[in-house]
């Protein structure tokens, strides 16, 4: 990834025992910061692997509301801990940004 070796990108691993658990992406730029991925194993769901991988990236990225995108099928997981545990702030909806089709929604 280029944005790792230029230094922009930031890579967060969760692991538990030796086993990575979850991972989170992040973009620190001039232009942007960008909470790019967040993704945690399915029987890790619902254990705070997520919130602790989001809130450690917040803290990496010294910005505490990012712009982010989530997929129209990711809303449910993300969207109660983006708007009451982060305030966060919906401010678009675009249908194909990344998939033809597919809703995004964008915060901050």
């Amino acid at each position: 990834m280029p944005g790792l070796a230029a230094g922009s990108d930031i890579l967060l691993l969760a692991k538990e025992a030796d086993h990575v658990v979850g991972v989170a992406l992040g973009k620190r730029g001039e232009e942007e910061t960008k909470l790019r991925c967040v993704r945690v194993l399915p029987a890790y769901h619902q254990s705070g692997v997520g919130i602790r991988l989001i809130d450690r990236m917040l803290h990496e990225l010294e910005c505490e509301r990012p712009h982010c995108t989530v997929a129209e099928e990711m809303l449910h997981i993300y969207s109660r801990a983006f708007v009451n545990r982060y305030g966060f702030a919906l401010s678009a909806v675009e249908n194909g940004r990344y998939r033809p089709g597919r809703l995004e929604y964008a915060f901050n």
